[in-house]
């Protein structure tokens, strides 16, 4: 899963302002936005802890900070879940006291990816609305279709593929529009699960190819390994079992590069579902690892699907205890 978030890298260097009106800040954005890729690819130039500091030694309560916060709830979404929020409601608290809609937008999307890792669809995808009713009030299309492809995630996770469809499809028109590479290639990666999810194999491999040429325009190890990820399981489908674990271990090794477990725990995850010639003692091993990743990232979802699947492995092997234990989770 790749929940796209907003562009929000920044540098010391930037000239500082406050309390700016969205025109302003827009300006800036799109200057940050030259400089630097959109979220945790790029970001990861500047680690967590560096931008702690920033936070903690600037004196403005600004539109800066308020970029630097959002970046730092975004980051530790996957690692520090408390902290995470904690940095969220930073983002949201000055974002109102300066009437300050691209950070209270900013504020939204950080909640809808707390709320959706946490199996909150329903109050998840109201935050993605609340972001882009502020992303249009500030005319920021690039937020708006963060927020649609988000919304299109949670309806994948709810296995409804036609509304997932319809926000993402949403969301490539605008990206496509502001030639933001990025985000189409992101959309293309979650069009592609929909079409895998529901059978239609063709379609699927259609979205990856469409999409591929961006995700390597990006050079972002946290896309890159989720396209070879679904080429992956699109090779497992067709019994092409050396092309099949040649791209999970290209998935894999791409995602460990920046410490990306959410992607590395679907890898994990999908060589149990999609390769047909591994043992259940096999799938234990690897369903044994992704559940670590799951619970380390407290990613709920994943921790649920993990369970699933550790029940049935255990069934197969007669083991009632652990298949009972597991299915209980």
């Amino acid at each position: 899963m790749i929940a796209e978030k907003t562009d929000t890298c920044s540098t010391p260097c930037i000239k500082k302002f406050i309390a700016p009106s969205p025109r302003p800040f827009r300006a800036l954005f799109f200057l940050l936005l030259f400089q630097f890729s959109i979220h945790a690819g790029k970001c990861q130039m500047m680690s967590v802890d560096s931008l702690i500091r920033l936070v903690e030694q600037r004196p403005q309560n600004d539109s800066t900070k308020i970029h630097w916060m959002h970046t730092i709830s975004y980051i530790l979404s996957e690692s520090d879940v408390s902290r995470s929020f904690a940095y969220y409601g930073m983002v949201s608290r000055l974002s109102d006291s300066l009437n300050f809609t691209y950070g209270k937008a900013l504020g939204n999307i950080n909640l809808g990816i707390l709320l959706s890792s946490s199996g909150n669809f329903e109050a998840s995808t109201n935050a993605f609305i609340k972001a882009i009713d502020q992303a249009k009030e500030c005319n920021e299309p690039r937020i708006e279709a963060v927020a649609l492809n988000d919304i299109g995630e949670n309806f994948a996770s709810l296995k409804d593929f036609d509304k997932c469809r319809e926000y993402a499809l949403q969301a490539v028109d605008i990206n496509m529009r502001l030639g933001a590479a990025r985000g189409v290639a992101i959309n293309y990666e979650l069009l592609h699960r929909c079409d895998l999810e529901q059978g239609y194999y063709t379609s699927a491999k259609l979205n990856l190819d469409k999409g591929m040429p961006y995700a390597l325009g990006t050079q972002e190890n946290y896309i890159l390994s989720s396209f070879y990820l679904g080429y992956g399981k699109l090779q497992a489908i067709n019994n092409r079992n050396d092309s099949a674990n040649y791209y999970f271990n290209k998935a894999i090794s791409t995602a460990q590069q920046k410490k990306d477990l959410r992607n590395e725990f679907q890898v994990y995850l999908a060589e149990v579902k999609y390769l047909k010639h591994i043992t259940e003692r096999e799938k234990i091993v690897n369903l044994g690892k992704a559940m670590k990743l799951a619970e380390q990232t407290q990613y709920a979802e994943g921790i649920a699907k993990d369970a699933e699947q550790l029940s049935n492995a255990y069934d197969a092997l007669n083991n009632r205890d652990s298949s009972l234990f597991y299915y209980r989770m």
